[in-house]
């Protein structure tokens, strides 16, 4: 690796830097938390409601709130995973570059990646991207709650 590459790749970084974002990072399990109440929540009323009457409007509603809280799900596990590996390269920056590469080709191996997607990507593409699941996360849980407070506006209105 060129000195040019290794100055890319850890351009700015430093473990202070890590630690705050793998404590921003910890944000996602509070969400994760809400969603999941949010899921459970749904999937009981939709079976409640399913029980009381044909699929009715509640039930579909409370079934999509599940499904958006299942995809929530996934984020938050990537998300998991995400930290865990950000808490590894915080503790061994010294070897950054290195570290970086041992990872890239752990997760080709283990299909997380594709293995053409081998290019070099610095810490800040990383944390771009992490950052992107943290949003999607977060959008996921906003429109369980929208959903949610429309199916219960709708049920008010509706009976």
């Amino acid at each position: 690796m060129s000195k040019t590459q290794h100055s890319e790749i850890t351009d700015n970084i430093n473990k202070t830097t890590l630690m705050t974002f793998c404590s921003l990072l910890a944000i996602s399990k509070p969400i994760d938390c809400f969603s999941q109440l949010l899921t459970v929540l749904a999937l009981g009323i939709a079976i409640i409601s399913s029980w009381w009457t044909n699929i009715s409007l509640l039930t579909i509603f409370c079934t999509v709130i599940f499904l958006i809280g299942l995809i929530g799900k996934y984020y938050a596990l990537r998300l998991y995973l995400d930290k865990k590996l950000f808490d590894y390269l915080a503790n061994h920056l010294e070897q950054l570059p290195i570290t970086l590469l041992e990872l890239d080709e752990t997760l080709v191996n283990l299909n997380l990646i594709k293995a053409g997607s081998r290019e070099q990507r610095t810490l800040v593409d990383r944390q771009h991207g992490t950052m992107q699941l943290l949003k999607r996360q977060l959008i996921m849980l906003i429109v369980q709650l929208l959903l949610l407070i429309v199916t219960f506006i709708t049920g008010i209105f509706l009976h």
